[in-house]
């Protein structure tokens, strides 16, 4: 059974550069994602970067060691989704359309719920980003 994580982060750039920092993130992570056989779904607004990842756990680690080394974010708030029978995003080893303010809003939330218990939100944000890469 693969398992899934969604985080929520902060970004950390100036207004000039935060399209190509994107960019070089799905370049990269595409071909390491296939490689790892992880699956998934990007989504970064502004502030903030939303990502689900799904794959074995021990994939799923690595890549988490080599996100929360990223200097091109910060306050990573991660959400451990548990095991699933069958991946959301199954053919998208990165899936990534741009920007939704939609989902821009849904991050938003998650990110000014200082509690950490933000479990309220996830659900929805999971549901709108899986919408919103098919």
């Amino acid at each position: 059974m693969d398992q899934s994580l969604l985080y929520v982060s902060t970004r950390c750039h100036g207004a000039d550069d935060g399209a190509m920092h994107v960019q070089d993130i799905v370049a990269i992570s595409r071909p390491r994602n296939a490689s790892l056989d992880v699956t998934g779904a990007l989504v970064a607004t502004p502030g903030s970067f939303a990502q689900i990842l799904e794959g074995p756990e021990a994939h799923l680690a690595q890549l988490m060691a080599s996100i929360q080394r990223d200097q091109r974010h910060r306050d990573i708030r991660l959400v451990d989704l548990g095991g699933r029978a069958r991946r959301d995003f199954a053919g998208w080893s990165l899936a990534y359309s741009g920007e939704s303010s939609r989902v821009s809003r849904a991050i938003g939330l998650l990110m000014e719920d200082t509690s950490f218990d933000f479990s309220k939100h996830v659900n929805r944000l999971y549901f709108m980003m899986r919408n919103f890469a098919q």
